[in-house]
Order: structure tokens, then C-alpha cells, then sequence
């Protein structure tokens, strides 16, 4: 088919023209509004229909079909249109043409066009024009176009300067965006980071097909680079948490949590909690170090204190929270000799050591279940027995249904290690009660339908388990401060075993008593230092601990309320030192400002008086304390900021509140905290050097 003249067909289509409809010929003259030259006449041809649509997709121009499996070759921009390979005399020359590889980075811009069997020209995909560039002389032509062609120099600068008018999640308009590749970096790290991606992501070739055709003019590093990237950011980021940590007011709480690997390798994983000058609780990964075997308490001592050291933060440690193991123990006593002979450490290293409450909680539980474990099996190989057959499933939906059961959520097997889910399997079995009594009449090979009474018990344990869950869920939340949580949900569960301890079913009191004696173990080891927070709670302070220490230790609470008032007294007095806030008259103000001379015959006198008048003063905790608690309870009460409102009345309280509500009342957040297994870190991490480790975990 002949051509008309000034002009081709892409495909048997229309004459190429440019943006300012002139006609494009092969010597590149008709761009700027310069005639163009006619194209000589030949023989331009359309393409057989059973190839027409496949030939019409990129894969497809650039011999990219599944037989391909190669990728295009890109040379300079000076280099043949094509590369030509040996000819196949039993492939149709059209495909054959179109297959071939292009050197030149230019054909990224252009669909080929095939001219007698040969590519001869190529269709601009930015203004749809066509530009001769027949194989031989060049892709000349083709840049030249590319230089001029309005809609990719459009296109270009949208890239570089985007103003977006999507909106954020937030509904909040997103700003005018430039492209910046040192940014889109920065969040590929990230995304390793968070996502817990290898290294090698990064040269998976389906990541970075994906990542040029979202902007192919950023260039992706490597897996050693984005290492580099990682490990570099750690240490910037540590380096500011450095400063930040040198000039805070504040003390910090540290909690440390031990991790295993597939390898038995044990790491220590040390975590900062404090709260911020806008009062805001804050937590950082601090430190995550291999421990070598066996984890004594010398051993973990010794790796906390490099971890403090290394950080620069002896001096302003305030408490540790640890789980009950012994090496733990053994690791706080040494831990709290050397911070005492320091003196850097408040009321003597009485308050460093707090007990990880989901701990406590998993030991007393797992305790308890220990006790049932027969009616637990019957309903586990229940729930399993449904499971195990969709027949079954469709027996037991039909006698649900029988049953006139609505219910939908149906019990799904417990995992062994968390014991919540052993609760959760039970509260969910107990609508289908009825259900599992008939299936027994109906199936003969089910032999695990718990009995009436057995399903009384379930019932029972369910309630305490509640409450256990629940405490849990609470002191493990990671967004609001809670120490001053941690004495209430202890008392809650002291109510329910206290209550169930007397259950007239000797199973359950059984159950219950060996749930008693390890909560009673670690109650009296830890109601001294629990009693604190509360008292900077506004809600209760010190009456509301004298009021519930009286019910607990009857006859004997004075002497145990007196521990706890003497060591609330001995944290004020150390921290109005510091701060140098002496709440008194002018008379005692004037022993601390002038300087008494040894010598002086009346500096015993000076300071006897001045001891008698500071004890008439009251100060500010004896303001604080005699003022009414506020009546503000429930989940509504921000306890931050109140102190935050009312730091100006108690300057020194407010410092004393802001380290003791800092305190974590577990060492692990809500989704951690009902295993009785350690963490596990992942087989790709675990295989990585330590100092790649410690900069993903601590990012």
C-alpha cells in the first residue's frame, strides 16, 4: 500500500505530524514549524490480523513474550536503531523485526514501526507522532524530537515538581511535592525496616520493575548499599538520642527482655521509657546485644551495665522492670550496689527493681490451669473434633441449629504458650453447651462432650481467667503510663481468688489456692513499691493506700504503711534537694543561703531552731496530701495532664510523677504479653551480622 505523500501509517494508521501539525519526515526537519521533507514512496505495511493485538502491547514490540525471558540491551543514544540477530528463514520476518533488541535508551520514548518488514520509524508514546529512524542512520532524529516534544517536557516536570491534589488518610490537602531520590531512599529503608524485609529485596527483580515504573529516575542501590543505609541511620539516630538523653530533666525506666533465635542464641533487648517534657510517654530501643551462655546473673549484670555506660544514663536510672526469672534477681541486686555506691540512684535503690506484672499474671494463670487441665482437654479435643472433618462441621452446624444456638463465634483451638487463648477457647465453647450434649447421642465415635459439671468449673475458671486478661490487657499498654494501673489490677485479682478460695467445688478451690499462694508470693514482695504511683495518682494518693493496706495486712498494716510512707518521704526529700524547692519561711530559707562558720559558738543553736521551724512548715507533699482526692474516675482522667496543668502549684511532686509514671508495669506491649515463651527474632535477622541486627531492631 503506497503512502500519501508528506506523511505514514503507524500500523496502517494516519500521517505522523507534530504538535504543530506539520508532517515529520525521515531527515528530522519538520519540528518547529519547518515543512517537513516527504517520506520517499514505499511499501508500508499493516500487520496480519493474528498477530495485530499481540504485537500492539510493549512486551510484545520489544521481544519481551513469554519465550523472551530477556531483558532489553540499552546502548548510547549514537548507536543503530536495532540490533540484528541471526535470521530464522521459518519465522514470519514481521515478528522476527519487531523481536529484535534495541541498544539505543532513546526507543524507550517510541513504539517501532515496521516499514517493509524492518523498523523504520517510531511512534512518540508521549504526542503519538511518528519520526523515521530507519536502521543504519541513527536514532538522530528520535532525540531530537524528544528535546522538543511538549508533552514529555510536561511530563518531566511533573515528575520533578508534583502539585498533588490527592488528600492524606488524615484529610489533611498534601503539599507541593518535589521528587527527591535521597527521600524515597530514606523510606526504602524504612520499609525494611518495618516490614522485617531482607536485604536482598532490594535486587528482586519484581521490586525494581515496580519501583522504575513508579519513577525510573531513581536508581536502585544494592543490598550491601541499603545495609549501609541502615546501620548508618542507627547510629545517627543514636548519636541525637545521645544529646537528647544528656540534656533531658528527667530519669529514665529501663525494662529488658531476653529474645531467642533458630540458632539457641540468646540476645537482650533493653528498652528506655520516660516521659517527655509535654508530657507524653516515650519509649526507644536502646540496645539489642547477643548474651553468651548460661545467663547468670553476673553475666546479664555485666551487659546492662555496658548498655547504661554505653548510653551515659548511670546517674539518672530511676527503675528496671524484669521478669521473675532468677538470674533477673540476681542481675538487679548487683545492678542496684553498684548505681547505690554511686549515689545515683533515688531512695536508695529501693524502687529499682519492679516485677513485670505479665509475669506474674502468666505464672498465676498457668498455675491454675494446671489444676483443670482435664476439663480444658475435653473441650480442646471438642473444638478439634469439629475441625478435623467438614462432615463433622455440617453435623454439628445442623444440631446448632437444632438447638436453636445463634451464636456465630465459634471456640477455635488454644495455643499451649498463651494462655489467653486457652480463656478465649473456653468463653467461646460455653453457647454451644447444649450443642456438644447432643452431638454425643447423635455421633458415636465423640467422647469428649465435658459434663454438667465439668462445664459448672469451666464456667468459673472462665471468670477468673477474665479477670486476669483483663489486668493484662491494662498494665501492658504502651501509650499511657502504668505504674499507677498496677496496684489496682493486682487488687482485682486478690478479690477473685480471695472470693473463689472458699468455692464449696474442691477442684476449683484446689485450682484457686495454688493461684493464691504465687500471687501472695509476689504481692508481698511487691506492694511497697506498687504503693507509689498511686500516691501520685490525684485520684487516691496516700489515704486511699493506708484505707486499702488496712484490708489487706489487718492488725500488722501499720508497720507496713509506715515502710511505704517513710520511702515516699525519702524520694521528696531527695528530689526537693535537687531541685533546691525548700517550701518554708524566710528563717529556713536563710540557713540554707548564709554560711555558718564551724567555729561559730551558735551555729548548734542556728540549726536547732531552724529544724523546729521547718517542721512546723508544711511542705509541698504535705499541701499536696492534705488536699481532698478529685472525683474523677474511669478512662476519661489523663493523669499527665493534671500533673502537666498543676506543675506550677508542685514543682517538685510534678519532677517526682513525671519519673514515677514513667515506669513500665510490664517489660511487653498487650500482643507479647500473655506468652510464656520468649521472643523469637527471625531467621533472616538471626543470620545477620550483630551490628546489622541491633540497627533494624532499634530503628
Amino acid at each position: 500500500m503506497e503512502a500519501p505523500a508528506g506523511g505514514g501509517y503507524l500500523l496502517g494508521g494516519q500521517p505522523a505530524r507534530c504538535s504543530g501539525g506539520h508532517s515529520i519526515g525521515s531527515n528530522g526537519e519538520g519540528f518547529g514549524g519547518h515543512p517537513a521533507t516527504s517520506p520517499p514512496s514505499s511499501s508500508w505495511v499493516s500487520l496480519p490480523r493474528e498477530h495485530s493485538e499481540e504485537m500492539r502491547t510493549p512486551n510484545a514490540f520489544f521481544g519481551l513474550g513469554t519465550n523472551s525471558g530477556e531483558d532489553i540491551e540499552m546502548g548510547d543514544g549514537d548507536s543503530d536503531s536495532e540490533q540484528v540477530g541471526p535470521v530464522d528463514e521459518h519465522v514470519n520476518p514481521v515478528i522476527q523485526a519487531l523481536t529484535r533488541k534495541f541498544r539505543s535508551e532513546t526507543w524507550k520514548e517510541f513504539v517501532p514501526i515496521l516499514i517493509d518488514n524492518e523498523v523504520g520509524a517510531g511512534k512518540c508514546k508521549h504526542y503519538d507522532t511518528e519520526i523515521r529512524a530507519k536502521r543504519g542512520a541513527g536514532t538522530s532524529s528520535l532525540r531530537k524530537h524528544l528535546t522538543r516534544c511538549k508533552k514529555r517536557i510536561s511530563a518531566l516536570k511533573i515528575v520533578g515538581n508534583l502539585d498533588s491534589t490527592l488528600m492524606s488518610p488524615n484529610s489533611v490537602r498534601l503539599k507541593n511535592w518535589s521528587f527527591d531520590p535521597e527521600v524515597s531512599r530514606k523510606e526504602l529503608m524504612r520499609m525494611i525496616v518495618l516490614h522485617e524485609l531482607p536485604f536482598q529485596f532490594v535486587e528482586y527483580d519484581g521490586f525494581r520493575s515496580f519501583a522504575a515504573s513508579l519513577n525510573p529516575y531513581f536508581k536502585i542501590i544494592s543490598r550491601t548499599t541499603i545495609r549501609n543505609d541502615c546501620i548508618a541511620a542507627f547510629k545517627e539516630q543514636k548519636l541525637a538520642m545521645k544529646d537528647m538523653f544528656k540534656g533531658a530533666n528527667c530519669r529514665f525506666s529501663l525494662t529488658a527482655d531476653m529474645w531467642t533465635s533458630n540458632q539457641t542464641m540468646g540476645y537482650m533487648c533493653v528498652t528506655c521509657h520516660f516521659i517527655d517534657t509535654d508530657w507524653r510517654v516515650q519509649k526507644r530501643i536502646i540496645k539489642f546485644f547477643g548474651v553468651k551462655t548460661p545467663h547468670t546473673g553476673v553475666r546479664m549484670f555485666n551487659a546492662m551495665l555496658s548498655c547504661i555506660q554505653d548510653w551515659n544514663i548511670a546517674d539518672k536510672i530511676f527503675s528496671v522492670t524484669l521478669d521473675n526469672a532468677s538470674a533477673n534477681d540476681s542481675m538487679a541486686k548487683l545492678l542496684k550496689c553498684n548505681l547505690k555506691a554511686k549515689k545515683t540512684i533515688p531512695a536508695g535503690g529501693k524502687l529499682l527493681h519492679n516485677r513485670c506484672v505479665a509475669h506474674v499474671i502468666n505464672l498465676i494463670a498457668k498455675d491454675g490451669l494446671k489444676v483443670i487441665d482435664s476439663i480444658v482437654c475435653n473441650i480442646r479435643e471438642s473444638v478439634k473434633y469439629m475441625d478435623n472433618s467438614p462432615s463433622r462441621k455440617e453435623k454439628f452446624e445442623e444440631i446448632i441449629a437444632q438447638e436453636g444456638i445463634t451464636c456465630e463465634l465459634h471456640p477455635t483451638v488454644d495455643v499451649c504458650t498463651r494462655w489467653n487463648s486457652t480463656y478465649l477457647m473456653l468463653n467461646a465453647a460455653f453457647p454451644f453447651m447444649r450443642a456438644y450434649a447432643s452431638l454425643v447421642v447423635q455421633e458415636k465415635n465423640y467422647k469428649y462432650a465435658p459434663s454438667p459439671d465439668q462445664w459448672e468449673r469451666a464456667t468459673i475458671v472462665s471468670g477468673i481467667l477474665k479477670v486476669l486478661y483483663d489486668a493484662t490487657m491494662v498494665v501492658s499498654g504502651s501509650l499511657y503510663p502504668t505504674s499507677n494501673l498496677y496496684f489496682h489490677e493486682m487488687w482485682k485479682i486478690k478479690l477473685v481468688l480471695d472470693k473463689e478460695r472458699s468455692n464449696n467445688d474442691t477442684e476449683v478451690a484446689s485450682m484457686v489456692k495454688k493461684m493464691k499462694d504465687k500471687f501472695d508470693k509476689y504481692w508481698l514482695k511487691s506492694y511497697k513499691y506498687l504503693c507509689i504511683p498511686v500516691i501520685f495518682d490525684p485520684r487516691f494518693k496516700f489515704k486511699f493506700v493506708e484505707f486499702r493496706l488496712g484490708q489487706a495486712f489487718g492488725e500488722n498494716a501499720k508497720e507496713r504503711i509506715d515502710k511505704v510512707k517513710k520511702r515516699m518521704n525519702m524520694l521528696f526529700k531527695e528530689y526537693s534537694d535537687k531541685l533546691k524547692d525548700i517550701n518554708a519561711n524566710p528563717l529556713c530559707q536563710a540557713e540554707h543561703v548564709m554560711a555558718i562558720s564551724e567555729n561559730d559558738p551558735m551555729a548548734d543553736w542556728v540549726q536547732h531552731i531552724s529544724e523546729q521551724l521547718s517542721e512546723q512548715v508544711d511542705t509541698e507533699l504535705d499541701i499536696y496530701l492534705k488536699e481532698n482526692p478529685i472525683q474523677e474516675f474511669g478512662n476519661k482522667f489523663d493523669i499527665l495532664n493534671w500533673w502537666k496543668t498543676n506543675r506550677s502549684k508542685y514543682p517538685t511532686l510534678a519532677c517526682i510523677a513525671q519519673d514515677v509514671l514513667a515506669w513500665p508495669a510490664s517489660t511487653v506491649a498487650s500482643e507479647s504479653a500473655f506468652s510464656t515463651r520468649s521472643r523469637v527474632i527471625s531467621d533472616f535477622r538471626c543470620s545477620l551480622t550483630m551490628d546489622s541486627v541491633e540497627a533494624l531492631i532499634c530503628l
